[in-house]
């Protein structure tokens, strides 16, 4: 929190929080004390699915969105908070929030968080029926996303035929597809291969090409990974990658045969 912002402000955000509502002002007060305030331009990534979370966040002025595979979910208003997983648990985000206006927000670190908590025995016992309640909400909200999230990814590939599924899908096992890797499996020559990549590329929202390489967003990526397990097509899909590991070590291409095998599992 900047030095000329008001406690009372800050406190009065925190207590919008459903996680935070119960708490009294003494608590409120001892959580405003740790908060840090940021701005972002507009457009600018809060933070992305898939990352590691490192906060909790409160619109103070501005507007954001919330989006998952690049479809939007919905804005994110003053004191309306977002990101609350993160204080709770190890799971990666679940959504992105991209700023649509210059906004200012408030962050509750993670970081910061649990030594207030450590150090409050009375704050954690007044917050341990709410942080349960919230993390069963906040569970239930993931799964309808994920759901929502699956849907799409589905809709997606069943535009694609087989051949341009099977490269999604092989990518989808990949932080960072090596483009050795993936030219390989299309079975073509290296320029006809590039050629078709692109277009898959610019086809579907599923795989990008990127200046770096080829690369499956990551919430769609584990969404494609979730639909391979539960069609039991996961383990032949990473003995095809293994596959073509093996063919680039061949071919003297290690960093890209090791990237595949690590990828594989």
């Amino acid at each position: 929190m900047s030095d000329g912002e008001h406690p009372v402000a800050a406190a009065q955000a925190l207590a919008a929080v459903p996680m935070f509502a119960g708490l009294d002002p003494v608590d409120l007060a001892k959580l405003a004390g740790v908060l840090e305030e940021r701005w972002f331009d507009a457009g600018s990534i809060v933070f992305e699915a898939g990352g590691t979370g490192d906060g909790l966040y409160i619109m103070r002025e501005g507007v954001a969105e919330r989006r998952v595979a690049g479809s939007a979910l919905g804005l994110i208003r003053p004191y309306e908070s977002f990101g609350q997983l993160s204080l709770l648990t190890d799971e990666p985000r679940s959504a992105s929030v991209v700023s649509v206006t210059p906004i200012r927000v408030w962050m509750l670190p993670r970081h910061r968080f649990n030594p207030l908590l450590r150090g409050e025995p009375d704050l954690m016992l007044h917050l341990s029926a709410a942080i349960g309640l919230e993390l069963a909400r906040t569970r239930q909200a993931l799964g309808e996303l994920q759901r929502e999230v699956d849907t799409w990814v589905a809709g997606r590939l069943r535009e694609l035929t087989d051949e341009q599924r099977a490269l999604v899908e092989v990518s989808a096992l990949f932080e960072r597809v090596p483009r050795a890797l993936l030219l390989r499996s299309t079975g073509l020559d290296t320029d006809a291969a590039r050629v078709y990549l692109s277009a898959l590329a610019r086809l579907t929202p599923l795989l990008r090409d990127e200046p770096e390489g080829y690369r499956v967003p990551m919430a769609i990526g584990h969404a494609i990974v979730r639909r391979l397990h539960a069609d039991h097509r996961y383990t032949a899909l990473a003995a095809r990658v293994c596959g073509l590991a093996a063919e680039l070590e061949r071919s003297a291409e290690f960093d890209a045969a090791a990237t595949a095998y690590d990828a594989a599992g």
